[in-house]
C-alpha cells in the first residue's frame, strides 16, 4: 500500500512536469536559464491572464494523465490483481513474475524516461554542461566603467527611454528587411528611417539579444550596464528587500552623480522580475508602477498585467510634465507591457487587421508610441531631450504557421530620437544589447575615453563592438558559461 502511494505521488510530479513543459513549448520560445531565473525571483505581480491561460491549458491534461493512470492501477497494480505472468526459457525454466510488479516496474521506467525527455526539452542538461566551462570573456574585454573617463560639459540631454516588450525590428515585412509577410509596424519603421537605427543591413534593423539578456530584467541589465545576466540563483538581489548587484555600474548610477531625476514607470507591479530592486538600487528611481497608480486614483481595475498601454502613456505624459517642471535634467524610463506572450492584450484601441491576434497587439503598440513620440515633439523639453525607443528583448511568443525563428535570426528594435550626436556608420554593424549602455550616453551628449564601457562599444564611434570582433555565435556560447571575473566583481 505505502507503495502505491509513492507511485502514485511520482506519476503526479511527472504528469505535472510534462504537462508545464508541453505549455511552454506550445506557447513560449524561452530557455531554461530564463525560466529557473523567473521562478526563483519575485513573482509578485504576476499577470492573473496568464496563470489562468496556463491552468486552462495544463489542468486538464493533468486529469487526463491521472485518470489514465488510475484506470491502469485499478486492472494491474490493485491489490486485487493477482495474477501472474510466466515467462519459460526452451521449455525448460520458468520464471513466475506478478502482473503488478511488472506494471509497477513499466510505470516507474516510463516515467523517468518521461521526465528525462521533460528535462531535455527545457533545455536543462545542456544549460549545466555549458555552466561546467570556463569563460575568459570577461578578463579579455571587460572596460570598467567606474574608472572610465566619462566627461560631461553641462549641456547633456535628457533622456525618454521607452522599452517596448518584446519588440523585434523583425516584425516589419520581408521586403522592408523583416521576417513577416504583413508589415506589423509601419510607424516605428518610418521612426527609425527618419532618425538613428542602428542595423545589420542597408535597411531598418537591430541588435542581437545573445544568452542572459533574453528576458525583461536581464535585458534592462544589459543595455543599461553593459553587462548580461549571469548570476546563480539566489546571488543577484531577487528579492525585492535587498540590493540588486551593487557592484554592477549602470545608467542609472551614473546620471544620478550627475544630478538627474529619475523615474521608472511599468504598468503592472515592479516587484515582478525585481525591476524595482534594479531601479532602487541602480539610481534611486522614483517608482510608478500598478500599485502607484492605484493609490493615486489613476485605475480603478486590473486587467492583463495591471493596466494597458493606453493608461501607461496618459500616465507618462502627466510624469514627463511634472518633470520637466522641475527645472532639472531627468532620465525617465518606461516599460510597455501589451505585447507581452501569450497572445498580447487586446485594448479598446486594437484594430482586427490580422488574422493573429498577437499581430494586431504589435500593430496597435507601433500607432501608439509613435503617438506619444509626437506629443513629445510639442513639449517644450523636446529640443534638450533624447528619446531612445528599444525592445527589451526577442519575443517569447510561438507564433505557428511557418513563422517559427531562432535568436539569431531576430533583431530587436532600436530608434534614437534627437540625438547630440550623428554618425554614418549605423548600417550594416554587428552588435548586441549591451552596445546600448555607451550608446545611449553618448547620444546624451556625453564624451566617453576609449569609447567602451562594460562590454558594450559606442556606436557613435569607429571602434569595433564585441559582436564584430568575435561574432555572434562566439559570444552567445561564451555567455552561457561560468565566469571566476563575474563572480568575483559583480556578484
Amino acid at each position: 500500500m505505502k507503495n502505491k502511494h509513492i507511485l502514485r505521488i511520482i506519476v503526479f510530479i511527472v504528469s505535472f512536469v510534462y504537462c508545464v513543459v508541453d505549455y511552454l513549448q506550445k506557447k513560449y520560445v524561452v530557455s531554461f536559464e530564463m525560466m529557473i531565473v523567473t521562478l526563483f525571483s519575485d513573482l509578485h505581480g504576476t499577470g492573473s491572464e496568464v496563470i489562468i491561460d496556463a491552468a486552462k491549458y495544463i489542468i486538464p491534461k493533468l486529469f487526463l494523465s491521472l485518470f489514465i493512470y488510475y484506470v491502469l492501477e485499478f486492472f494491474f497494480i490493485s491489490n486485487k490483481s493477482d495474477a501472474n505472468f510466466v515467462l519459460t526459457i526452451n521449455n525448460k525454466k520458468s520464471f513466475i513474475f506478478k502482473i503488478k510488479t511488472l506494471a509497477c516496474i513499466g510505470i516507474w521506467c516510463f516515467s523517468i524516461l518521461i521526465l528525462i525527455r521533460c528535462l531535455s526539452d527545457l533545455g536543462l542538461f545542456e544549460y549545466y554542461i555549458r555552466k561546467s566551462e570556463v569563460t575568459y570573456i570577461y578578463e579579455n574585454n571587460y572596460v570598467d566603467p567606474k574608472n572610465t573617463n566619462i566627461i560631461s560639459d553641462g549641456d547633456e540631454k535628457n533622456i525618454i527611454f521607452i522599452y517596448l516588450e518584446s519588440m523585434e525590428s523583425t516584425f516589419m515585412s520581408v521586403e522592408d528587411g523583416g521576417l513577416y509577410e504583413e508589415e506589423l509596424i509601419p510607424n516605428l519603421k518610418k521612426l527609425a528611417e527618419e532618425n538613428t537605427n542602428f542595423s545589420f543591413s542597408e535597411k531598418v534593423g537591430g541588435f542581437h539579444s545573445p544568452a542572459g539578456t533574453r528576458w525583461t530584467i536581464a535585458a534592462i541589465l544589459a543595455s543599461q550596464s553593459g553587462l548580461p545576466y549571469s548570476f546563480p540563483i539566489g546571488e543577484n538581489g531577487m528579492n525585492n528587500d535587498i540590493d540588486f548587484a551593487p557592484n554592477i555600474f549602470t545608467i542609472g548610477d551614473f546620471l544620478e552623480k550627475e544630478g538627474y531625476i529619475q523615474e521608472f514607470l511599468c504598468g503592472s507591479d515592479a516587484q515582478f522580475g525585481s525591476r524595482e530592486s534594479y531601479f532602487r538600487t541602480h539610481g534611486n528611481y522614483i517608482i510608478y508602477d500598478y500599485d502607484v497608480a492605484v493609490e493615486a486614483g489613476k485605475v480603478n481595475d486590473y486587467v492583463w498585467w495591471g493596466f494597458d498601454d493606453k493608461k501607461l502613456y496618459e500616465i507618462a505624459k502627466e510624469e514627463l510634465l511634472k518633470l520637466s517642471a522641475t527645472g532639472k535634467k531627468f532620465n525617465f524610463t518606461m516599460l510597455t507591457v501589451d505585447t507581452h506572450p501569450s497572445g498580447g492584450y487586446v485594448c479598446d484601441l486594437c484594430e482586427n487587421t490580422y488574422e493573429n491576434q498577437y499581430f494586431n497587439v504589435i500593430n496597435c503598440a507601433d500607432s501608439q508610441v509613435y503617438n506619444f513620440v509626437n506629443w513629445i515633439k510639442e513639449q517644450d523639453f523636446y529640443d534638450n531631450t533624447l528619446i531612445v525607443i528599444c525592445g527589451d528583448h526577442p519575443s517569447m511568443e510561438f507564433i505557428p504557421g511557418g513563422y517559427e525563428f531562432s535568436n539569431s535570426d531576430k533583431y530587436v528594435y532600436n530608434c534614437l530620437i534627437n540625438s547630440s550626436i550623428e554618425t554614418e556608420n549605423s548600417k550594416n554593424r554587428n552588435f548586441n544589447v549591451l552596445d546600448m549602455f555607451p550608446t545611449v550616453l553618448s547620444a546624451m551628449g556625453f564624451k566617453i575615453e576609449g569609447e567602451k564601457l562594460a562590454l558594450g562599444t559606442n556606436l557613435f564611434s569607429p571602434e569595433l563592438t564585441l559582436e564584430e570582433q568575435y561574432g555572434y555565435d562566439y559570444i552567445n556560447k561564451e555567455f552561457e558559461k561560468y565566469s571566476d571575473f563575474y563572480a568575483t566583481n559583480f556578484y
